[in-house]
């Protein structure tokens, strides 16, 4: 791995996680400081930050981390609902008990770090249980396209945390998800897909009322 992809990687899981919070100013200076690198694959990395809108570069006062726009949200959402569905249903068609262990697997991890109150985790092995509909179909090339929108759905959800209510709806709508796959019920799983998929839009606008500093 580049320099430039370290300082990449590690900024925008700072962004994601919000160790680094929206609007909040990052120097070049403490990342080189930080990581051990030199000015250009900072530079880099920002500019590539840039292109997926989570830094603003500012010359005259210095590099942002974006704040969250709820429109930028709403067409992350359109797209991230669009695509899944349509891996879910072909899952669904091709899908026998052997195939479908893996996101079982998911589920049962999940309600353990439910249990142990390891949230950060948990938001991670949900992203795992979606990036599984597409690796499942021979897709996994449209789950790393889907990157740059998850990250603001992302750091939507790590806002909310923690909300074991929250958490134990999405336990419970994922089983309702892989029940629907394997029992082949299509209209249980558009319904219960677009009601688990849409809830980003509505914890964002729940948010943007609580944190408005955060948000644009």
């Amino acid at each position: 791995m580049s320099a430039a992809d370290r300082v990449y990687a590690k900024v925008r899981h700072d962004i994601v996680f919000l160790h680094l919070k929206p609007g909040q100013l990052i120097k070049e200076k403490q990342v080189i400081d930080e990581m051990g690198v030199s000015r250009t694959p900072v530079r880099e990395a920002f500019l590539r930050l840039e292109k997926e809108h989570l830094l603003e570069i500012r010359p005259q006062s210095g590099t942002m981390v974006s704040p969250i726009r709820l429109s930028r949200i709403r067409d992350a959402q359109f797209l991230r609902t669009s695509l899944e569905f349509a891996a879910a249903k072909k899952l669904m068609q091709q899908s026998n008990g052997k195939l479908l262990e893996p996101l079982q697997d998911i589920i049962d991890e999940q309600e353990f770090c439910y249990e142990h109150e390891r949230f950060e985790q948990f938001v991670l092995l949900d992203n795992d249980f979606h990036r599984l509909f597409f690796e499942l179909i021979g897709h996994q090339e449209i789950w790393k396209m889907l990157e740059s929108a998850r990250a603001h759905l992302d750091r939507i959800r790590f806002m909310f945390l923690p909300n074991k209510d929250h958490l134990q709806e999405v336990l419970a709508e994922h089983r309702i998800i892989l029940k629907a796959i394997a029992e082949g019920d299509e209209k249980t799983l558009s319904t219960s897909m677009q009601d688990h998929l849409n809830k980003s839009e509505d914890l964002a606008l729940e948010l943007s009322k609580t944190s408005p500093e955060f948000f644009i």
